[in-house]
């Protein structure tokens, strides 16, 4: 028997683990820009104040926005796939422009 705060050597017997539908679950997070624009074009300088080691991309080169078709195939590859997932939108990103 384990201690408290420790995990046990193993399963006990007679128990399996099942995993819904016979499947691993997996969870992926992409946090990066937004739809319409690139927060990295407009964070990147900022950050660079702060962190001037970490943040030396030449944020100019960057596209100023994320089109819309690209959002949108994102999404039908998602849906294709069978990815369940939640989608978030930031409503004034990078103080820029409402997202309506």
């Amino acid at each position: 028997m384990s201690g408290r705060g420790e995990s046990p050597a193993g399963p006990a017997k007679g128990v399996e683990v099942l995993n819904p539908r016979g499947r691993v679950p997996l969870s992926f997070i992409t946090d990066d820009s937004t739809c319409l624009v690139n927060l990295a074009h407009f964070c990147i300088p900022q950050f660079a104040e702060v962190f001037p080691d970490r943040y030396r991309q030449d944020w100019r080169s960057l596209p100023r926005e994320i089109p819309d078709a690209f959002v949108r195939r994102f999404g039908e590859w998602c849906h294709d796939a069978g990815v369940k997932a939640k989608y978030s939108i930031v409503p004034h990103p990078a103080c820029v422009g409402w997202m309506d």
